[in-house]
């Protein structure tokens, strides 16, 4: 095989390469969106789109297993080069907010669509973990006893006491009777639990508090912690928005 040859054959490889890695990124952003679609129909166009997409990636791996196969390129792994992220180019050269020139017909919205999942992946790396402070439980006896910084830990997670934490609360505890010990109707000196449960209060507590922030503080699709809980007026339920990832979704 001559240079002349053997130049084209790697070229056709190089570009083959590039559309393959360009449809793997638009792939995983397809899919990263399925997983926030709720509505079925939109759900299952998206996964026709997905699928357009992953039939082209499979023609387009074939053609190039094909190439290489006929060609018989000896010098295949310089065809292979950083190909994987850099798409032929050096780590330092890369710069997305650059024009990049069209060298193996990839066009600006791939880059477009690259340079939203690169901004993706660093939102979900600077998601903070959520700290709250150490549940201070007092005994008043049998069956009784008081949560008394359940307003700092509200505070921190920004819900509501008495028009959703406190109603939920008592609902997860059936048979005790839960009220504010204030007599002003605060929440600043904590809540009274009066009744049978099941475990020590301490334990309990942490259990109906993990429960909590999964359901109604952590968001479903990004898992961030940073959200709002509202209610709908007109339907009378509680909304819930994440300032992350901006997904709102109904809640029991």
């Amino acid at each position: 095989m001559d240079n002349t040859t053997s130049n084209i054959g790697n070229n056709n490889i190089i570009e083959l390469e590039s559309k393959i890695e360009q449809l793997l990124l638009i792939i995983a952003e397809k899919q990263k969106e399925i997983q926030k679609i709720k509505n079925e129909e939109e759900k299952l166009s998206l996964q026709k789109e997905i699928d357009c997409y992953q039939k082209d990636l499979n023609e387009n791996e074939k053609a190039k297993e094909e190439l290489i196969k006929n060609d018989g390129c000896a010098d295949q792994s310089s065809a292979n080069t950083d190909k994987k992220y850099y798409f032929g180019r050096q780590p330092d050269e890369i710069d997305l907010h650059e024009e990049q020139p069209d060298e193996f017909g990839i066009d600006e919205h791939f880059y477009n669509c690259l340079e939203k999942l690169y901004s993706e992946l660093e939102k979900e790396k600077s998601i903070e973990k959520l700290v709250l402070p150490k549940f201070e439980i007092i005994s008043q006896g049998k069956n009784n006893f008081i949560f008394k910084n359940v307003k700092d830990v509200l505070r921190i997670i920004n819900r509501p006491p008495k028009e959703h934490f406190i109603p939920w609360l008592a609902n997860e505890l059936k048979n005790t009777e839960v009220s504010l010990v204030s007599p002003e109707g605060s929440v600043r000196h904590g809540i009274r639990i009066k009744g049978r449960i099941d475990k020590r209060p301490q334990e309990k507590i942490m259990e109906l508090m993990k429960k909590y922030v999964i359901k109604y503080v952590i968001c479903n699709s990004c898992g961030s912690n940073e959200s709002i809980i509202e209610k709908n007026q007109n339907t009378r339920k509680w909304v819930f928005t994440c300032d992350s990832c901006k997904t709102n979704y109904s809640l029991d």
